[in-house]
């Protein structure tokens, strides 16, 4: 557990300087800038440890926002342009926290759970093939004023050249997969 608040304290310390090293090139007050740094300092503690059932990156995203927005409410009367910059930061480094801290949080699933971890990612892949099927037709109902997409009609393709790009592409993938194992298995021997 001290490794990955570690890593999270070092992703809170990296955002943070990307954050505060424009500001220091605008000579922004210094009691400004170090506001700033910790701000994305305790993002990078705060953001790997909310669990959300959202993508990482959005829940970055979220969260900085909403940790920015008093700041922004301060800032907008004082200074109407340096709104924009936060935003833009908070949207960046938001995302960027959230899929570092996916990135480490499943490099450690797979270092101590590796069977279980490859199984369950399986288990999202396969389970989402019925989506990602291109060839099927999208039943469609209306409840109320909304129309919400109640089930698939899938059908085999016609071989066409959408068929045969698919086909290419299925093929390139696999054998990049094949060879990364490859290499992989070199590289360990």
């Amino acid at each position: 557990m001290m490794n990955v608040f570690l890593i999270a304290l070092i992703i809170g310390l990296i955002a943070g300087l990307v954050d505060i090293i424009p500001m220091i090139i605008k000579k922004v007050d210094k009691r400004d800038t170090i506001s700033a740094f910790l701000h994305y300092c305790t993002l990078g503690l705060i953001i790997p440890f909310v669990s959300w059932g959202i993508t990482p990156w959005i829940k970055g995203i979220i969260i900085a926002l909403l940790a920015a927005l008093p700041v922004m409410i301060i800032v907008y009367p004082k200074d109407k342009q340096a709104i924009i910059p936060m935003l833009i930061s908070s949207l960046i480094l938001g995302a960027g926290i959230g899929l570092i801290a996916f990135s480490h949080v499943l490099s450690w699933l797979l270092k101590k759970f590796h069977n279980q971890t490859i199984a369950l990612l399986t288990g999202f892949i396969t389970g989402s093939l019925g989506i990602l099927w291109p060839w099927k037709d999208i039943n469609t109902q209306a409840f109320g004023d909304k129309v919400k997409t109640v089930g698939y009609d899938w059908f085999l393709p016609q071989m066409d050249s959408e068929f045969y790009f698919a086909l290419l592409f299925t093929i390139l993938g696999i054998v990049s997969i094949v060879i990364t194992e490859l290499l992989a298995s070199k590289q360990k021997s």
